[in-house]
């Protein structure tokens, strides 16, 4: 054997970079195409109003509660009204104060709803620290990902693990922006610097690497 052959059969093997490709896109594409399927502009439009509260606001039990409740106040509130307004205008008093007594049941009405309405509100607002809290895991665990790649080396027997670990920053970037579409209104929650940071965060974690990528 020469030593021309010699030195060929002991080369290294080629650097494989096991960073993001065409599959990795096709994540986010998907990630994207079920975001626009799920948001309320067009899934939300062939719901009902109940099944909307309970999909974007996240008050679905509280709304339902609410709704019954309005409801049937709406039928005594009126039968009360009827009967108070008799009753007024047969002892002749004058139509101010028959107004001041129809006020005064309409703001007890006000009253009687104030626990139901607080307990949508309180609802609507635990629904959106939970997708706050949920989309900010989906970021930060991509970014952790991408930290913990360059640990494995792209040849050899870590490679399939450095793969596996690219794959799955892609996943969670796609479920980011399906979350993210399919219910935006937790933008709603969050202040306008943190979310741009958010976006910014997660747009380098998909896109950073793969143009890196195109450079070697």
């Amino acid at each position: 054997m020469s030593d021309e052959t010699k030195s060929d059969s002991a080369a290294p093997a080629p650097a494989v970079f096991a960073g993001p490709d065409h599959r990795d896109m096709y994540l986010l594409i998907a990630g994207l195409i079920v975001g626009l399927a799920m948001c309320p502009w067009i899934a939300g439009r062939l719901m009902s109003v109940e099944s909307f509260e309970k999909w974007y606001q996240g008050g679905g039990e509280q709304y339902d509660t609410l709704r019954a409740f309005v409801i049937d106040q709406d039928v005594r509130v009126r039968s009360e009204k009827q009967q108070k307004k008799e009753q007024l205008q047969a002892t002749g008093v004058t139509p101010i104060a028959i107004d001041e007594a129809m006020a005064q049941i309409d703001e007890r009405a006000r009253a009687q709803r104030l626990p139901y309405t607080q307990a949508l509100t309180k609802a609507h607002a635990e629904h959106q620290a939970w997708l706050v809290g949920l989309v900010s895991a989906l970021v930060m665990a991509a970014v952790l990902l991408m930290f913990i790649e360059p640990v494995f080396e792209p040849v050899g027997r870590t490679a399939a693990i450095r793969r596996r670990l690219v794959t799955g920053r892609y996943v969670l970037l796609a479920a980011w922006i399906a979350v993210t579409l399919a219910k935006p209104t937790y933008l709603s929650g969050l202040s306008p610097t943190f979310a741009i940071l958010l976006v910014v965060v997660a747009l380098l974690a998909a896109l950073l690497p793969w143009l890196l990528a195109g450079k070697e």
